[in-house]
């Protein structure tokens, strides 16, 4: 409740300018406080995707979210027709998120609702997976991330020798 009425003053007093400034957007989305550390800690990042405002490199974006997000998790939604998906992509998924695109608002809360049905039930959170006993290699996906209520969890690797092993999640 506390956040949504400083969001309402925040946006009343807010003069839209036609910039988007993405490296500030996710400088300070980043450095928010975390409240509790038992739950996966999501970024929703809507935008375009097309920095205009303060920094514009692609690169020193994407290296300076990674470095920012620790153990946080950037999930972006491009909006509109033109969207830089490379960019969004690349954001996403090395701070281990997912990219989604849509070009209407109808399409974006149909999906933005889908999205958090499926992220407001961890079922599983910072998965590790071991193989004891086996020479495993080419393990993909490295990083396993949180699993929520509706995923699903699809590795694949391989492994030299024969025998009995085990796979422990």
């Amino acid at each position: 409740v506390e956040n949504v009425a400083r969001a309402r003053r925040f946006a009343a007093h807010f003069v839209a300018a036609g910039g988007t400034a993405i490296h500030g957007a996710l400088r300070e989305g980043l450095a928010q406080q975390r409240r509790a550390s038992s739950i996966p800690r999501l970024v929703v990042f809507l935008t375009d995707g097309m920095p205009t405002v303060g920094e514009t490199n692609i690169a020193t974006i994407t290296n300076d979210a990674a470095a920012w997000a620790g153990d946080s998790r950037v999930y972006a939604f491009g909006v509109g027709d033109d969207v830089n998906t490379t960019f969004l992509d690349q954001l996403a998924q090395q701070n281990g998120g997912v990219g989604d695109y849509f070009q209407d608002g109808a399409e974006m809360e149909r999906r933005i609702t889908v999205f958090f049905d499926r992220v407001a039930f961890p079922v599983f959170t910072d998965l590790h997976l071991s193989i004891p006993g086996a020479s495993a290699y080419d393990v993909y996906p490295r990083d396993l991330g949180h699993l929520y209520r509706g995923d699903q969890l699809l590795v694949v690797g391989r492994y030299r020798g024969d025998g009995p092993g085990r796979v422990v999640l």
